[in-house]
């Protein structure tokens, strides 16, 4: 019988590690090479690096969160990392999605959340990925089940520095009002709506752990 080299039984360790700590939700700061070194104001490629990166590590699904910021000297994106469990990936037709313009950040993902919620799903967020199949384009789509997210309108006085003209501003506004909540990360459905009694409140769907 062979023995396992002791180098062996670390990079078992470490990939059995990987999968423990894969099974929740949890917020990284992921350095910017990690996720070859994307613009900051890339929202697009943000979001599809940020899914590749969940990928690699074991995860189902990468959130940007649009922060950024220096991590012992380098530059870091703040990301939420979705377990496998708590997602399914489809590639939804773009006919399906009110052909939307591919390159609308706000209104890809707006059309995402709708299909979601009319399917059964808790919400729908793109991966930024799309192909034509050869009977037309289809869009990559995480989709979440119910049971893992949470839906709450959110007055408009309750999310500081949202502008409504820059989608990432969207996220951040969102992100920080989950900040000191018991829920992993926040992300805008990017629905807005004015309530009787309410005023404005913006769709966000939360994240459980």
């Amino acid at each position: 019988m062979k023995t396992i080299s002791r180098i062996s039984l670390i990079l078992i360790t470490c990939l059995t590690a990987i999968q423990v700590f894969a099974q929740e939700a949890v917020w990284r700061d992921v350095p910017a090479n990690e996720l070859k070194a994307v613009g900051i104001t890339e929202n697009a490629e943000r979001m599809r690096q940020s899914m590749d990166y969940a990928a690699k590590m074991g995860f189902g699904a990468g959130i940007p969160t649009f922060f950024h910021g220096e991590k012992n000297g380098r530059l870091v994106y703040g990301t939420v990392l979705i377990p496998k469990t708590d997602v399914e990936f489809k590639d939804i037709p773009l006919s399906e999605l009110g052909n939307v313009n591919l390159d609308d950040f706000a209104e890809r993902v707006r059309q995402s959340m709708t299909w979601a919620a009319n399917h059964g799903y808790g919400a729908g967020i793109p991966t930024f990925y799309h192909a034509d199949n050869g009977r037309g384009v289809v869009c990559g789509t995480m989709l979440f089940k119910a049971d893992r997210v949470s839906f709450r309108d959110i007055p408009e006085g309750y999310l500081t520095d949202l502008n409504r003209k820059d989608p990432a501003s969207w996220v951040r506004a969102v992100v920080k009002y989950n900040n000191n909540r018991s829920n992993a990360g926040a992300f805008p459905t990017f629905h807005a709506a004015d309530k009787p009694g309410k005023g404005l409140v913006y769709g966000v769907i939360f994240f459980k752990k």
